[in-house]
C-alpha cells in the first residue's frame, strides 16, 4: 500500500511528513514495512507485532536496530488511537519529546504525525525547537499542513541543508521536504522547486527568509484552501 507524501504525514509526516499533495514529487512508503519516513535499511521482521501494544512503552522502546517491527507497532497503535485517544497521554507524551534520548523523540514526533489534526496539533509545536535538526523538520512537516505557521521558518532553514530524512529511503534530504511544503502551503516559490545545487538553493532560501520577515507576522491560514495568506 502506498501513500502520498501529505502533510502531517508522518503520514502527513513524510509523511515524514505528511505533505498532503505537496508538488509533482511523491514520497512513497510502502506500509508498514516502509513507512514515509521510510526506513533504510531497516530489516523486515517477519513476526507479527502484538496487537495489544501499550503507545508509552512502545514509543519509548523505539529500536533503530529493528526499525520494521518498531514502525509496524507505531502504525498499528496509530490506528487504535486516532480516534484522538491519545490526548488522554498528554502528559506522558510531552515528556518523550523531551526525552534525552534521539529514539524516543523520533518515534514520539514520528507517532504523532500520523494522528494529529488541526484541533491538536499544539502537541507538537514544542518540537520545532528540538536540538536536532531533522526532527525539527519532522515535526514543521507534520505541522505546517495543519495551521501552524511556526512551522515555516523551520523548514526554510532547512533549504540549504546537507541533512536526510532518518530512516528514509531512498535517501531523502531534508530540503526535498522544504522544497514541496513551502510553495504548496504558500503563495511562494521563489524558483525554489527549480534549484539544483548548494548555490540556487541558498539564493532560494534567502529570498524566502526575506518573504518570511516581510510576510510572517500576517499569514493566516485559510483551511478551505490549505494555504498560507
Amino acid at each position: 500500500m502506498k501513500q502520498r507524501f501529505k502533510t502531517c504525514c508522518i503520514p502527513v509526516l513524510i509523511c515524514c511528513f505528511g505533505l498532503s499533495g505537496c508538488g509533482d514529487r511523491d514520497i512513497v512508503a510502502e506500509t508498514p514495512e516502509q513507512n514515509k519516513v521510510g526506513m533504510e535499511d531497516a530489516p523486515v521482521i517477519p513476526e507479527q507485532v502484538s496487537q495489544d501494544p501499550d503507545l508509552i512503552e512502545s514509543i519509548a522502546g523505539f529500536d533503530p536496530s529493528n526499525a520494521g517491527a518498531s514502525f509496524r507497532t507505531l502504525h498499528l497503535l496509530a490506528g487504535q488511537e486516532s480516534k484522538g485517544d491519545f490526548l488522554n497521554k498528554t502528559e506522558e507524551l510531552t515528556s518523550l519529546l523531551s526525552s534525552e534520548q534521539w529514539p524516543e523523540r523520533f518515534a514520539a514526533i514520528y507517532f504523532l504525525g500520523l494522528v494529529i489534526d488541526e484541533s491538536n496539533a499544539a502537541i507538537l509545536v514544542k518540537s520545532l525547537g528540538d536540538k536536532d535538526e531533522r526532527l525539527r523538520v519532522m515535526a514543521a512537516g507534520s505541522l505546517i499542513g495543519l495551521g501552524e505557521k511556526r512551522s515555516i521558518p523551520v523548514l526554510i532553514d532547512a533549504i540549504s541543508s546537507e541533512e536526510l530524512m532518518p530512516f528514509s529511503r531512498p535517501s531523502t534530504p531534508l530540503a526535498l521536504l522544504s522544497a514541496d511544503a513551502l510553495p504548496h502551503f504558500t503563495e511562494g516559490d521563489f524558483e525554489l522547486l527549480e534549484s539544483k545545487d548548494s548555490v540556487s538553493l541558498g539564493e532560494a532560501a534567502d529570498k524566502w527568509k526575506q518573504w518570511w520577515k516581510s510576510k510572517g507576522d500576517d499569514l493566516e491560514w485559510a483551511a478551505a484552501e490549505q494555504k498560507y495568506k
